[in-house]
C-alpha cells in the first residue's frame, strides 16, 4: 500500500523539498508513468524522450522528496535502477492553530497522485 505524505509548517525541509520535487513538468510526467507498474531509468527516458541522465537525476529529486522508491535489481550486465511510486497522496497543512474558542481549525489541500 502506498503511503501517504502529510506536510505542515513543522517541518518546513520536508513541505519545500516535496513542493520543488513537484515543480518540474518532467517529475510530473514520470510519476504519471509510475501510476502503471515500475519502471526502470532507461524505460522512463524513451517514453518520455529525455536523456537517461536527466531522467536519472528527476528520479533522484523525486526520491530524495519520498515520492518515489527506487531499488536496484539485477539487469543483463549489471544491475539497473527500478523505480515506483511512494506515495497516493499528499496532505499540505496551511493552517493547523488553536482559535480562541479552542476549536482546531484546519486549511489545507490534498493532491491525489
Amino acid at each position: 500500500m502506498l503511503k501517504e505524505i502529510e506536510l505542515s509548517y513543522s517541518d518546513k525541509n520536508e513541505m519545500l523539498s516535496v513542493i520543488k520535487a513537484l515543480a518540474n513538468e518532467a517529475r510530473i510526467n514520470i510519476l504519471e508513468l509510475l501510476d502503471d507498474g515500475c519502471l526502470n531509468v532507461n524505460e522512463i527516458a524513451e517514453k518520455l524522450d529525455m536523456p537517461v541522465s536527466t531522467t536519472a537525476l528527476n528520479i533522484k529529486i523525486l526520491e530524495e522528496a519520498g515520492l518515489v522508491l527506487t531499488e536496484l535489481q539485477p539487469g543483463i550486465r549489471g544491475s539497473m535502477k527500478v523505480s515506483s511510486k511512494a506515495c497516493s497522496n499528499i496532505i499540505i497543512n496551511l493552517n493547523d492553530s488553536i482559535n480562541t474558542i479552542g476549536v482546531l481549525r484546519y486549511s489545507y489541500f490534498i493532491i491525489c497522485l
